[in-house]
């Protein structure tokens, strides 16, 4: 279930919580390093996820369900980029790939929307080899 963290002074970010209710605090532990005021939640209706969220929390399950850690994604859609944890990256259109880091890019099946739909779709796919590997290649873009 996508779930949309809020502040008082109006940000937000989504993310993924799987079906154990109590998973939500260990995501707001890990959100509450980097972001002491994300403090509120709210699960999002179906569809909702599809708008455009600029701040993305990209979570890691473990195989029996339990958040190990997450990547901080910032999307720009107005300039075709997104930063990974800290390092910035040009999203590139290109129909090759669904999408490929590159050194100081990111080749992306429909630029930067693609790449966005994508992340999207892979936090739903929890412990699962696909979403364990788009973690790692998130993982390896921040530098981590």
């Amino acid at each position: 279930m996508y779930v949309k963290f809020s502040n008082r002074k109006g940000g937000e970010i989504l993310s993924f919580r799987d079906q154990y209710e109590g998973n939500i605090i260990s995501i707001l532990q890990m959100l509450s390093l980097d972001n002491p005021d994300f403090k509120d939640y709210q699960e999002m209706k179906d569809g909702e996820e599809k708008q455009h969220f600029n701040n993305v929390f990209y979570v890691h399950y473990s195989y029996n369900g339990t958040p190990l850690k997450g990547v901080y994604l910032y999307f720009d859609f107005e300039n075709e980029q997104v930063i990974i944890s800290y390092k910035k990256y040009k999203i590139k259109n290109d129909f090759e790939f669904t999408w490929k880091l590159q050194k100081t890019q990111i080749r992306a099946n429909d630029g930067v929307e693609g790449f966005y739909r994508y992340i999207i779709r892979c936090m739903d796919q929890n412990r699962t080899a696909f979403h364990t590997d788009t973690f790692r290649m998130l993982e390896r873009a921040a530098g981590a």
